[in-house]
């Protein structure tokens, strides 16, 4: 792969409960039952929810909304081909980058 031919090191994460840290947009209202068993729910309860869940359709496209934010504010950029790519030198006004630094691969 491309780590291996320009000799780099390859590091891997996982981002736990990564659905479930997105907001929801404010213009997307989402609303649902209280889970099955919850002795606190009223039968005719509902629930407005702020952040996003597993097992919401549109929960993918919310994470992806907010990493490819942050990755952006980084000065990262999608890739032409793979828009889950990432590349780029990151950089911000506090801590710009050098002249020598090699640019990052994220996906």
């Amino acid at each position: 792969s491309m780590a291996i031919e320009q000799r780099r090191k390859l590091k891997q994460g996982d981002y736990k409960n990564a659905f479930v840290q997105a907001s929801l947009p404010e213009d997307e209202i989402t609303i649902v039952r209280p889970p099955a068993g919850d002795p606190d729910a009223d039968l005719d309860e509902f629930w407005l929810l702020e952040k996003s869940l597993y097992g919401l359709r549109r929960a993918p496209k919310h994470w992806y909304d907010k990493m490819s934010s942050s990755l952006r504010a980084m000065g990262l950029r999608p890739s032409a081909s793979d828009p889950c790519l990432f590349i780029g030198v990151p950089s911000s006004p506090a801590h710009p980058a050098s002249p020598g630094d090699k640019p990052l691969h994220v996906g």
